[in-house]
């Protein structure tokens, strides 16, 4: 996202059709900003959420990395990288997670069936406020593998999670 745009991404939010909000900005110029607004009704529809999806790929290996800048650690949110999407949609998508938990300081892979996450592995994350952080989510055939770096050091995970699951063996990510 160095370019300032997301061309070539589907940018996905499944509470639209039901009155959810989301933006997707260039805060910088090359940082991938994507904000929600609440959920119109949390007890029928769950909690706000949003994405961008390379959907004009699919694949099963698969290397993805993201990093994590000012986040506010005052939000309960939840956020990382799916992989191996299918049906993205309100109630409909598939595929793997690697997500990290704001207010429980824990990362979680997930397989994800019609939006419901069944946690494959979790662990604790010692994070600091201000630093900044890169999860990295590889996956080859059924075996996963979740790495947390500090960006100031590429070399060591600060946590790193893997688990196997050969429920969905292609998608976009």
């Amino acid at each position: 996202f160095n370019d300032g745009n997301d061309s070539g991404w589907t940018r996905l939010n499944p509470l639209a059709a039901v009155g959810g909000s989301a933006n997707y900005s260039f805060p910088g110029g090359n940082t991938y900003r994507i904000q929600t607004g609440a959920s119109p009704n949390p007890a029928a529809f769950g909690q706000s959420r949003a994405g961008s999806l390379r959907s004009d790929i699919d694949h099963g290996a698969f290397r993805v990395s993201v990093d994590i800048a000012g986040a506010d650690p005052a939000l309960q949110q939840d956020f990382g990288i799916l992989t191996r999407v299918s049906s993205p949609g309100l109630g409909t998508l598939n595929g793997y997670s690697a997500t990290f938990d704001s207010d429980e300081e824990k990362l979680y892979l997930s397989r994800v069936d019609a939006e419901q996450a069944t946690t494959l592995e979790s662990v604790l994350v010692p994070v600091e406020e201000g630093k900044i952080y890169r999860i990295v989510f590889h996956g080859y055939q059924d075996q996963f593998l979740v790495e947390v770096f500090d960006v100031t050091d590429l070399t060591t995970p600060v946590v790193s999670i893997s688990g196997s699951d050969g429920t969905y063996s292609e998608g976009s990510t």
